[in-house]
């Protein structure tokens, strides 16, 4: 018993004397990541009018032979492009982002024909055209009309608009909470910015025009706003 309670008292000792020795690698990083201030969250939304429109137009066709399934599709998707280019788009702003063709078959597994499909993206400037060109696209002859969306050119300068508000919202935070406490807010000693986050307008997503009014037009696009949010954690030094 009395060799057990020696063992214990040196433990005890040991534990006592290394409680005043050089703090470990791990203490100081502990200690060194609850640095004394005022750590605030600012949290900012910016927003602003779109200045360019996306819309995805196509068609789709069957046919007994693949040759008059692409034909078909062909005859239409070329007036489609060409009237946008009337409306003022430049060949970079038109893209393909669907060109498929493929056989149909029946519930006994047997082919009946092709079918093809050809999507393009237009990125139409400025966002009052997008109504007009939606138009002239189904009048032309596209079935489908998908993923209406607004953004902006610059999505940056939206971000750092964002990035400055929530600044300034963590700064006026951290001086009110220093106000109420009695003390005075000193510089920033931490900064962190979490992932932004941007957010487009989408309005419209038909899989088919052909499901809409023929007559359906630009009155029923609304641009709205583009919003971007963002925080920042910032801690503050006390005076």
């Amino acid at each position: 018993m009395k060799s057990t309670w020696f063992a214990l008292g040196v433990a005890l000792a040991a534990l006592l004397l290394g409680g005043c020795a050089e703090p470990s690698v791990q203490q100081r990083l502990l200690l060194e990541s609850h640095q004394e201030g005022i750590h605030v969250v600012g949290t900012a939304i910016a927003r602003a009018a779109p200045d360019v429109a996306l819309v995805e137009v196509g068609h789709a066709a069957g046919a007994a032979q693949a040759t008059t399934a692409r034909a078909q599709v062909d005859d239409v998707m070329k007036k489609v492009i060409a009237l946008a280019k009337e409306k003022g788009m430049a060949a970079e702003e038109i893209q393909t982002v669907q060109y498929t063709l493929g056989a149909t078959f029946d519930k006994d597994g047997r082919r009946t024909g092709w079918r093809m499909v050809n999507i393009v993206r237009l990125r139409i400037k400025p966002v009052d055209l997008a109504g007009e060109v939606i138009d002239a696209a189904v009048t032309a002859g596209a079935t489908i009309v998908r993923n209406i969306a607004y953004t902006i050119e610059d999505v940056e300068k939206l971000r750092s608009q964002a990035r400055d508000e929530a600044v300034g919202a963590a700064k006026a935070k951290a001086e009110q909470m220093a106000k109420a406490l009695g003390v005075e807010v000193g510089k920033p000693i931490v900064i962190t910015e979490t992932a932004p986050y941007y957010q487009t307008a989408a309005k419209y997503d038909a899989a088919a025009a052909s499901e809409a009014p023929a007559d359906w037009g630009g009155e029923i696009v609304s641009a709205g706003q583009v919003t971007a949010s963002l925080s920042v954690e910032v801690t503050f030094e006390i005076k």
